[in-house]
This record gives structure tokens, sequence and C-alpha cells, in this order.
């Protein structure tokens, strides 16, 4: 689907019924005649829509250290034990990781793996992430939360209150990317434009409120 939707370029349209046109080239073969011919593609908003909030979620949803823990067996848990990351940690990236099955843990060295913590650190870590300063780290409230956004996707916005149980993230944007460098400034809603918030919005993997008692990831939850 990610490779359907990517051909579409632009603003949403603000209609989910409306249908982009893509001209592609797909190779026909009729007995032993094999050749190329032009077919037009067509693509539907919602379809584009889904496509982009799971680009969404994959590159960019993210908890911090110590929310989940993983059991010998193998299953997740909400860590009902974590109060929050702690001043010397907030502001590292490395205590911040990609809400999703790892995938850069998996070429770590055996070396590079006898540091970390198999029930705590068994997701893909910020700190590592590709290009480099794709993240920002803000200290606001005089210290008393810490915001990360994201310059891959401009509009994505991360909080944690540190040492509480308090975090989160709202993706409110163009649905555009913005590489690093790049200036994309990111607006209220709109006709055209994306919301992807993380409280009450089935469409994304985690709902963090007060407390942390209605987190609901994707993961087993402890009972």
């Amino acid at each position: 689907m990610v490779t359907q939707t990517d051909v579409v370029k632009g603003r949403f349209m603000g209609d989910p019924s409306h249908e982009y046109e893509h001209t592609e080239l797909q190779k026909v073969t009729e007995g032993e005649k094999s050749f190329d011919e032009e077919v037009v593609v067509q693509i539907k908003e919602e379809t584009r829509l889904v496509s982009i909030i799971d680009q969404i979620d994959r590159a960019v949803a993210i908890v911090p250290r110590g929310a989940l823990f993983k059991t010998p067996f193998g299953s997740t848990h909400v860590n009902r034990t974590f109060e929050g990351l702690s001043m010397s940690e907030v502001k590292k990236l490395s205590s911040y990781f990609h809400f999703r099955e790892a995938v850069d843990l998996k070429n770590k060295t055996l070396l590079e793996k006898a540091n970390l913590d198999p029930s705590l650190d068994f997701l893909d870590s910020l700190e590592y992430d590709i290009p480099k300063g794709s993240w920002s780290i803000q200290m606001e409230r005089g210290n008393a939360l810490v915001v990360l956004r994201s310059l891959l996707w401009p509009g994505l916005t991360f909080y944690h209150a540190p040492r509480t149980k308090n975090y989160g993230y709202i993706y409110v944007g163009t649905a555009l990317r913005g590489p690093p460098g790049q200036e994309t400034q990111s607006k209220a809603l709109a006709s055209g434009e994306l919301e992807c918030a993380t409280a009450g919005d089935t469409r994304t993997r985690l709902l963090a409120t007060a407390g942390g008692d209605n987190l609901q990831p994707s993961f087993e939850e402890d009972k």
C-alpha cells in the first residue's frame, strides 16, 4: 500500500471519496510478445490516509524507556512500576524508543548488546535514528515537561512529565515529510490537513492519559 500511495504528492483534498489518478507503465504479455502499456491507477484519499497514518506511527511513534517491559517468555506488558524518567534521562535520545517491533536492534553485535537490559531495551532507540538530527528536545514549563518534536514528520509532538507516568504523543500536520534542513511548517488543522491524535483515536496505537491507567498499547497488557 505504501508503494502505491507514495506516488501521490501534495496535501489531502479533505474528501475521503476523492480519487487520485496516476499513470504508470505495466508489462503486458500477449502470446510470445511482451510490451509496456500505460495504465491509469486510481487511489482513494481514504486509502492514502490509512497509509500515511501507518507510516507516521512506524517512523515516529515513541515511548520512554521503562514504560514497557518484556518477559523472558517474549510477551510485552505495560510496566506498572514505571515512575517516569529522571531529570538526567529526559534530555537523552537514548531514553526514548520507537513504539514498533525492533528493526535496528536485530543488527547489533553481541558486544553492542552486552550493556543492554533485555527486559527494557528490546525496542529501537531514537539515539541511532537516521538521518541524525531528526529530533529536537526541549524542556518547557520550568523543566516540568520535556517535548520531543520530529523534524522528519513535522507536526509530531511527544510529551513527558519527568518523574511521572504522564506521556503521550500527537500529530497535527499536513501529512508531508520534511527532512531535517527543509523548512516545513505544521499549521492548525484545516481542509486538506491530517490529524492523528493519541487520545481517543482508534487509528493510532497508543493512548496515554494522566496516571497511565488508560494506556492501551498494541502489546499484551499486564493483568
